[in-house]
């Protein structure tokens, strides 16, 4: 991987969450972020994608430790809109694999429950769908 390629990925996770961070006002009603799971799982085939979700998983935990309340939702498989939609042989592969699939319904009841219920009630920073059961034997990669 070049540099290019590599800054390419982390850039916008990295200095967007940064810039947004010091730029938006700190009393904000909330301030959701949407990451992936692959931060969870790892995937050698997207390390840096990984990488740069980890690092918005640790940037939620840091802003509530100074009472700036921001929630992140670590996604999974997103069914029936975006880039599983277009790619059906891997949306299969993944469900053989266990993962659990969000539709468009279940994805909007996550982001309306991340800002309708502050996480003041609930002090975890990042919220993490559709791990389901991981299944080695149909594994895309074996640890």
């Amino acid at each position: 991987m070049t540099l290019e390629d590599y800054n390419a990925v982390m850039n916008p996770k990295v200095h967007g969450t940064w810039n947004l961070h010091n730029q938006l006002p700190e009393d904000m009603d909330f301030f959701l972020m949407l990451s992936s799971v692959s931060s969870i799982i790892r995937n050698a085939t997207q390390a840096v994608y990984a990488t740069g979700s980890t690092f918005m998983d640790a940037f939620a935990a840091y802003s509530n430790s100074l009472s700036l309340l921001k929630v992140e939702l670590d996604l999974g498989m997103v069914t029936d809109i975006g880039y599983l939609a277009d790619n059906k042989d891997l949306a299969q592969s993944m469900e053989r694999q266990g993962f659990e699939g969000t539709n468009e319904a279940k994805l909007t009841a996550l982001i309306q429950s991340a800002i309708v219920q502050p996480h003041t009630q609930d002090p975890v920073a990042q919220k993490v769908t559709g791990l389901g059961t991981w299944k080695p034997s149909v594994s895309l990669h074996s640890f």
